[in-house]
């Protein structure tokens, strides 16, 4: 999970989790948390923020960390939210995931 939302991303924003649970979520990292992340970040931006993320297409990631951080303040309930319902669904057993 060396992408967006590293460990250590997630415990800068007060996210902590204990190791068996972050391996559980490493495996789908990518193709659900991320997205999800994404998405309610999306949801939170108004226009101009909006325009300003899409120029850190190419940014690394460090820089758009800090940028997210400045600009969500609430990105830590986000991803605490979005690991919950991941959290339910893999222990649901969901197909989707």
């Amino acid at each position: 999970m060396s992408e967006l939302i590293s460990r250590e991303f997630l415990e800068s924003i007060g996210v902590v989790i204990d190791d068996e649970t972050y391996a559980s979520f490493a495996e789908h990292y990518e193709s659900t948390l991320s997205q999800r992340v994404i998405d309610e970040i999306v949801d939170e931006l108004d226009e101009a923020q909006l325009s300003e993320l899409s120029l850190f297409r190419d940014m690394n990631a460090e820089h758009l960390q800090t940028w997210i951080v400045d600009n969500i303040p609430q990105i830590g309930e986000i991803v605490e939210d979005e690991i919950a319902i991941l959290a339910g669904e893999i222990a649901e057993g969901v197909d989707s995931i």
